[in-house]
């Protein structure tokens, strides 16, 4: 846990810098997970509780449509994950957050959080810098996405490197809203050798 907890004051450190004192206080706070892909962090219908630190590996917020589960967005080692609607509301909502790889990462209970942003007021700007990150990722991805698969494809393995190893065929289609017909000519002209 240790050297996640040193990348992740480092990594936070760019945007706020806080005192390793604090930090030691923060890790109390924080349980260190793994999952394996598949895995749901949260479901559909119940309301989020907790953010979470992402370590290594992927995680996807997904809605559900028609009983199934659609890829909206990916999330990657130093982005924050949580279902922000839900957490600010205490309502229930229709995200639900699966692994797409082995993943380890850090869980803040929102309890918790309130309590040390109440006790180390440092937390609440560093806070709303990871909110505004976490804007800016989702953004980029966004704009990617808008440009459809055949031309988005690749600048979003860029974005997200090692991610085409982990999505099937179903996810990219979600995820670009394109047609199966468009994902199949792509892959199948990526994956044929001098293509």
């Amino acid at each position: 846990m240790e050297p996640y907890l040193s990348n992740m004051k480092a990594d936070y450190d760019q945007l706020v810098p806080v005192s390793d004192g604090l930090y030691k206080s923060l890790s109390l706070h924080l349980e260190f997970k793994k999952a394996k892909k598949g895995e749901l962090l949260k479901r559909v219908g119940e309301v989020e509780k907790c953010s979470r630190y992402i370590c290594y590996g992927f995680v996807g917020t997904y809605s559900m449509a028609e009983g199934v589960p659609v890829l909206q967005n990916i999330f990657q080692a130093t982005d924050a994950v949580f279902d922000a609607h839900s957490y600010i509301t205490a309502e229930k909502t229709n995200t639900e957050i699966r692994v797409i790889s082995e993943t380890a990462y850090f869980e803040f209970s929102k309890i918790d959080e309130t309590w040390v942003v109440g006790k180390f007021p440092e937390f609440a700007k560093l806070g709303i810098e990871i909110n505004h990150r976490i804007q800016q990722r989702k953004d980029m991805q966004n704009a990617i996405l808008r440009l459809g698969f055949r031309k988005g494809y690749s600048l979003f393995c860029k974005l997200i490197p090692g991610i085409q190893d982990c999505l099937h065929y179903q996810d990219w289609v979600h995820l670009f809203n394109s047609s199966e017909r468009t994902v199949s000519r792509v892959l199948n002209q990526i994956s044929r050798p001098g293509s």
